[in-house]
């Protein structure tokens, strides 16, 4: 029996169609997906919010058994307790900065008077020749040196806000690419399927706008320091870029454009060899997102390594070019927009509500990989998938060509899955643009969007002003031999400087929040937001009231004595043993590190726990 129920929401009335025996929990799904309604909420007979609709998920409850009836009135009052109103101010702050900055800006490129056109224009007299353009217009983006592909995203929602309707009936959605779940007209997928939920055609073409505009290393020795890992081991490595987003609309830039700021690399838990990679569990995974955020930090993107060497070439070019053809033509392989794709899915863009009533569209996630340049020298490029591919991968619909390595497959429709058709638009023979459907595959240069990557304009805009020196990189322990411990720590704390400039390195941060070699698991947290505040006064401060500091000190006064200042990292040189032979010190028993006082069974020339050398 159907059951049709008047839903009265707070922008107006709306009717929902369930059967009465569906389950109460289906019908409030429904409710929230016909009605946009993103925020907890509860359905109500009366506008104050008496005789609410009670229900229990583990028994299932039916829309017959808690008493409504065809016709009925339900009031959809949205949560207003105190931990609904800190979950929408939470969201409210997930906006990014810079896109609550752009979004109040007008973004009108301004023009200089044209002496052969302008008669008496100034800054406040201006004529059809010189007036300020819109930030989309073609003549701003070919004008611009070199040509702008791509609008940044806001210039693309200005685009959106000058029709008609001057935005008003703005919602950007991403694809469905699924069948609906539930439907008032069939039994739903895989039972039936009909042309209320059955997902639309996708008609592809070249995405023109792109979410980051620019990928900026803040810090270059950051780079040099993650390829160095390849050029000591020859394995391909792999990491997370963390930073923060800030425009980059000034001189010969994107209008209204937004670039990625990365301040630091973290390489996860990996194997690698010189093909490829292999990542890891991470166990220190959420500590890294913690010290991210007291930093004022957030994952920006990922990068990774495709280099060759190339010994018939003289150093330091020396690295096959095997990927990029041209500046027009990027080649990235199937598997690397798809892999760009996941990643993108995980950490979605948050927009405003006013744009998207899911509050959420695309990503400004950057994928960059470091291979071979034209001059085979290293060279960073980065990309992005598009927001078509990222809805496509989400309903698992693409996987990688066999026979092409820029080719995308689509996936077939079969009994437990439907596969709606897809078409792209590409240019023919007679550079007309044409139709094609993706029988079985497409171009995998349909499905992202390139962005330089390069150094900042002002460095003195690096937020994490570190020390010259940097310490040593977690993970690589069985790569290059480099180990996070006491003599690394002596080596690191002996650089001139003010201390807040020593503690301003985000790997040796990790180590002391994950080592139990020195106490600063309670208070590193503590220790980052002194750093993100950048006051050298306050964190001396703080350094004289530590206890875990000053027991640091302790540990780098003893086991920084004897460690080798000139490479505090190398393994200890062959020691006598205790009978005066000269065996190796792997040859020992039972001692105990000077450094931190660890009891070290298995013997070894260093500390199992902090790599001090033995003595």
């Amino acid at each position: 029996m159907s059951v049709t129920l008047r839903i009265r929401t707070p922008s107006g009335q709306s009717r929902v169609k369930v059967s009465a025996g569906q389950p109460v929990v289906e019908l409030f799904e429904l409710v929230a997906s016909q009605c946009n309604i993103t925020d907890t909420f509860k359905l109500a007979r009366n506008p104050n919010g008496a005789d609410e609709i009670k229900f229990n998920r583990q028994k299932q409850e039916s829309v017959e058994s808690v008493g409504l009836q065809h016709g009925d009135l339900l009031h959809l009052i949205v949560d207003k307790d105190p931990t609904s109103e800190a979950s929408a101010a939470a969201a409210r702050q997930e906006l990014d900065k810079v896109d609550v900055i752009l979004d109040a800006e007008e973004g009108l490129v301004q023009r200089k008077p044209d002496p052969t056109m302008c008669r008496g224009c100034d800054e406040k007299n201006k004529c059809i020749n010189c007036l300020p353009l819109q930030p989309f217009d073609p003549s701003v983006l070919q004008g611009a040196d070199p040509p702008i592909k791509f609008l940044s995203f806001h210039a693309y929602l200005r685009k959106l806000r000058t029709g008609v309707d001057k935005g008003r009936l703005i919602n950007l959605e991403e694809p469905v690419c699924e069948p609906a779940k539930t439907c008032t007209n069939c039994a739903a997928w895989p039972k039936a399927l009909c042309s209320k939920c059955q997902p639309s055609a996708l008609r592809l073409t070249r995405q023109e706008y792109r979410h980051v505009d620019y990928l900026s290393f803040q810090d270059q020795e950051a780079v040099q320091t993650f390829v160095s890992a390849w050029i000591k081991s020859g394995k391909q490595r792999y990491g997370l870029l963390y930073g923060y987003y800030d425009r980059y609309d000034g001189p010969n830039e994107v209008p209204l454009g937004i670039k990625a700021c990365v301040e630091a690399i973290y390489e996860p838990p990996q194997m690698g060899d010189s093909e490829g990679f292999d990542l890891e569990d991470d166990p220190n995974a959420g500590l890294v997102d913690a010290i991210a955020r007291a930093l004022g930090l957030k994952v920006v993107g990922a990068i990774y390594t495709d280099l060759q060497h190339a010994p018939e070439l003289p150093p330091p070019n020396n690295v096959h070019y095997t990927r990029f053809m041209s500046d027009d033509n990027t080649v990235f392989s199937a598997m690397e927009v798809l892999n760009a794709a996941t990643m993108q899915d995980k950490y979605p863009n948050a927009v405003s509500r006013k744009y998207a009533l899911s509050g959420r569209f695309g990503s400004k996630f950057v994928t960059c990989v470091v291979s071979g340049s034209s001059v085979n020298s290293i060279e960073p490029q980065a990309y992005m998938a598009t927001d078509n591919a990222v809805a496509m991968v989400r309903a698992s619909m693409l996987a990688p060509s066999a026979t092409a390595v820029n080719e995308v497959c689509v996936a077939a429709s079969d009994e437990t899955r439907f596969v709606p058709e897809v078409l792209y638009t590409e240019k023919n023979e007679y550079d007309r643009l044409v139709v094609k459907k993706a029988e079985p595959s497409l171009p995998s240069d349909m499905l992202h969007v390139q962005l330089p990557a390069g150094a900042p304009r002002d460095e003195s805009a690096q937020l994490l002003k570190r020390a010259p020196r940097a310490f040593p990189t977690e993970n690589r322990e069985a790569v290059t031999q480099e180990f996070q411990g006491i003599p690394a720590l002596a080596a690191h704390f002996a650089q001139p400087g003010p201390l807040i400039s020593k503690f301003s390195d985000f790997h040796l941060l990790l180590f002391l929040g994950t080592t139990s070699v020195v106490p600063f698991r309670d208070e590193i947290l503590q220790v980052a937001e002194l750093v993100a505040a950048g006051d050298s006064d306050a964190f001396d401060a703080w350094a004289l009231s530590s206890n875990a500091y000053q027991t640091m000190k302790l540990l780098i006064e003893d086991g920084g004595s004897v460690a080798q200042p000139a490479n505090p990292y190398a393994q200890a040189a062959p020691m006598e043993d205790e009978h005066g032979g000269g065996g190796s010190a792997s040859e020992g028993g039972v001692w105990q590190c000077r450094a931190c006082t660890f009891i070290n069974e298995r013997g070894g020339s260093s500390c199992e726990i902090c790599q001090g050398p033995r003595t």
